[in-house]
Order: C-alpha cells, then structure tokens, then sequence
C-alpha cells in the first residue's frame, strides 16, 4: 500500500480538514483494535466506578453517536469490519 499522500486526498483535506483513506486496515488488524479499545474502555469504566461509586453512569445514546465517525456507523450497522480511516484538522 502507497502511504503517501495523494492529489485528491490534499485536496480533500484543504477543502473539508479531513479525507477517507478506504482499507487501510487488514480484517485481523481491526479486530485487534477493536478488542484494544474495548479493554480499555473497561479499564477506565471500572477506575471511575471505584473512584467514585455514586457517579457511574453510562453515555447516553446521543453522546455515543456524536464522538464514532462516519466509518465506524457504517461498520457497527452492517457488522462487519471497517478498514477505513478518516482523517481529521484539529483546526476545524
């Protein structure tokens, strides 16, 4: 795969702060991601509810939807693996 960055993709990324990069990822290499993220997500539930037990809460449904990218709804509606990546200015 070609890692440079391409006419199009700077192009993008000048005009929206951000482009999409389709299967950058293996299957097997987003799976461990997944499995990555999920344990830390645990890890840092756990340390808030033993921090402080009468505020563990869970995110709303809302919230969830407003920090997962485009890629990431896409690949949790059809269930399948996403190997895009998006990339995003911290500018905007």
């Amino acid at each position: 795969m070609e890692f440079r960055i391409r006419e199009r993709e700077r192009k993008a990324y000048a005009e929206d702060g951000f482009f999409v990069r389709e299967a950058v990822f293996e299957a097997g290499e987003i799976e461990r991601l997944r499995a990555a993220a999920e344990r830390v997500v645990a890890r840092a539930a756990e340390a808030a509810r033993s921090a402080d037990p009468t505020r563990a809460t869970t995110r709303s449904a809302a919230a969830r939807r407003r920090s997962i990218s485009p890629a990431a709804k896409t690949a949790s509606r059809t269930k399948k693996p996403s190997s895009a990546y998006a990339f995003r200015s911290r500018s905007r």
